[in-house]
C-alpha cells in the first residue's frame, strides 16, 4: 500500500513518531498533561469505551454483540454512539461542558470525536479547536485515544452529505496519542472460537443458552452483560442459581462435573485460586471442570471439596464424577 495514502490507518512505527514533545500548541499539551495526570487514565477511557458500546447494543433486550454487524445495528444506532462516549467521558473525568465545545479541559475548549472505522470525520465548527479522538476495534479488543487540533491542513479537502470532512494524513500524523494501543476489555461472545459460540447461540431458550455459555466457555472470565444478553429475561441471575429441578446452569452442569464461581464470594475465589485460575472479580463469573485428583496429578493446583482433592480439567469427558456443591453463600 502506498505509505503516502491518506488513508492508511497509521501503523505502530507511525504511533511512536507522532506530535514532537516540543509542541508549539501549548494548549494542546496542558490538556494532554491534564488526561495523563489523571489517576488511572488508560483503564477508565477503556471501561467508558465497553461501556458505550455494550449500552447502545442493549444485549439484554436485543441479543446483539456485534456493534459492527450491519444486519442488527442501524447506522443512527452508530452514530449515538459517538454521543454516548462524550456522555461517559464527561461523567468519568469529572469535565464541565464547554461554551463551544464538548468538553472544558483545563481552561481549553474540546470537542469529542469517535469512531469504529479507520478515520475521524470532522465538522466545520471544530476547525480552530482541539479534538479528542476515540476509536475502538472490539474484534481486536483495542482502543485509541488521542487529541489534534484542527487547522486547515488537518481535513481531506472532501465532505460528506453532512458537510463533515475525514482526517487528513497530515492531521494524523499531528495526532498527540494519550492511548496509542489501549486493551479494551473484551468482548466475550465475539472472542469465543465459531465453534463453541455456534453452540451456545443454536439454543432457543435463554436457559440453554446461558448453560451452554458456561459449557463452552471453561476457565473464561464471563461477565453479567454477557449473561444478560442471553438469558433475556429480567432476572437473569435466576439462570445461574441452583434449584430442584436441576435445569438451571449451577444445578445441570454440576451433574457433568463444572462448577461455577462468583467474584463476590471469597471462597469463590479461593476455589478459583486454587485450581490454578483465573479468578473472577465481582461481576464476574468462572466456570470450571473438575475431576478428583489421581496420584499422576500431584503437581497440578488442587483444592479440597467436600473431603476430596479435585483439580481442573479441560474436557467434561475426563470428569467422571458430579461436581459437589459449592456454598453461594
Amino acid at each position: 500500500m502506498d505509505a503516502h495514502d491518506p488513508d492508511r490507518p497509521a501503523s505502530p512505527a507511525d504511533l511512536t513518531s507522532l506530535h514532537a514533545p516540543d509542541s508549539p500548541d501549548v494548549a494542546l499539551r496542558e490538556v494532554a498533561d491534564w488526561f495523563r495526570a489523571f489517576p488511572g487514565m488508560e483503564a477508565t477511557f477503556g471501561a467508558c469505551i465497553r461501556q458505550g458500546i455494550d449500552e447502545v447494543l442493549d444485549g439484554a433486550r436485543t441479543g446483539r454483540y456485534d456493534i459492527t454487524d450491519k444486519d442488527t445495528v442501524e447506522s443512527t444506532e452508530k452514530t449515538y454512539l459517538g454521543t454516548k462516549m462524550e456522555i461517559l467521558i464527561r461523567s468519568a473525568f469529572g469535565l464541565a461542558r464547554g461554551k463551544k465545545m464538548d468538553f472544558l479541559v483545563d481552561g481549553h475548549e474540546v470537542d469529542a470525536k469517535w469512531t469504529i472505522r479507520k478515520n475521524w470525520t470532522i465538522p466545520v465548527e471544530a476547525k480552530g479547536h482541539i479534538c479528542l479522538l476515540m476509536s475502538a476495534d472490539d474484534h481486536a479488543a483495542t482502543f485509541r485515544v488521542g487529541l489534534v487540533r484542527i487547522g486547515a491542513e488537518s481535513i481531506n479537502p472532501g465532505k460528506n452529505r453532512d458537510a463533515k470532512s475525514g482526517l487528513s494524513r497530515t492531521g494524523r500524523d499531528g495526532i498527540e496519542w494519550l492511548v496509542s494501543e489501549g486493551s479494551l476489555p473484551k468482548n466475550l461472545l465475539l472472542h469465543l472460537p465459531e465453534s463453541a459460540r455456534a453452540k451456545i447461540l443454536l439454543h432457543t431458550s435463554g436457559q440453554g443458552r446461558v448453560n451452554a455459555l458456561f459449557l463452552h466457555a471453561l476457565r473464561r472470565k464471563i461477565n453479567r452483560r454477557v449473561i444478560q444478553t442471553l438469558a433475556q429475561q429480567e432476572d437473569y441471575m435466576a439462570r445461574i442459581r441452583d434449584d430442584k429441578g436441576n435445569s438451571r446452569a449451577r444445578s445441570a452442569l454440576r451433574r457433568q462435573g463444572i462448577i461455577i464461581l462468583g467474584g463476590a464470594l471469597r471462597r469463590h475465589k479461593e476455589i478459583a485460586l486454587g485450581l490454578g485460575g483465573p479468578v473472577p472479580e465481582r461481576d464476574e463469573f468462572v466456570s470450571f471442570c473438575i475431576a478428583k485428583q489421581q496420584p499422576e496429578h500431584d503437581l497440578l493446583p488442587s483444592v479440597e471439596l467436600d473431603g476430596a482433592s479435585w483439580i481442573a480439567v479441560d474436557d467434561p469427558k475426563a470428569a467422571p464424577d458430579p461436581a459437589p456443591k459449592i456454598p453461594t453463600k
